[in-house]
């Protein structure tokens, strides 16, 4: 009768405890699928803005640098009263090469920053 009794028990504890490791194995798959599946918004892609560099200031990102300095853009050909505070733009060398794309804010020392080196980087993703 005791062996019976634990046989039943150990089937009940195993039935559980596999019920507990599905539903936790589906939560962390949900979890994980939240975390690093990024949804795309619903609207779309902002308009890339160029972001001219004068003569040689594109060395410096293309070596890893992210950051675009005021005094490192041609205010001649890309004036910054153009610019909103974080308007995505396409960042250029001085010939007009694309050398990736960010986002932009006229008002500081450090007005650009590089998001991606792919000058085709969708915005309409979120970045958790």
């Amino acid at each position: 009768m005791s062996q019976t009794i634990n046989d039943n028990h150990d089937c009940l504890c195993g039935k559980a405890s596999v019920f507990w490791l599905m539903l936790c194995t589906d939560l962390m798959i949900f979890a994980l699928e939240s975390l690093y599946l990024m949804p795309t918004l619903p609207f779309a892609a902002p308009e890339f803005v160029p972001l001219r560099l004068r003569k040689n200031e594109a060395r410096q990102l293309r070596a890893g640098h992210l950051r675009v300095y005021s005094n490192e853009m041609d205010t001649t050909v890309t004036p910054m009263r153009n610019f909103t505070p974080g308007r995505p733009v396409t960042i250029q060398s001085s010939h007009g090469k694309t050398i990736g794309t960010g986002h932009v804010n006229p008002h500081t020392l450090l007005c650009a920053r590089l998001v991606s080196h792919n000058s085709g980087y969708p915005f309409t993703k979120i970045v958790p």
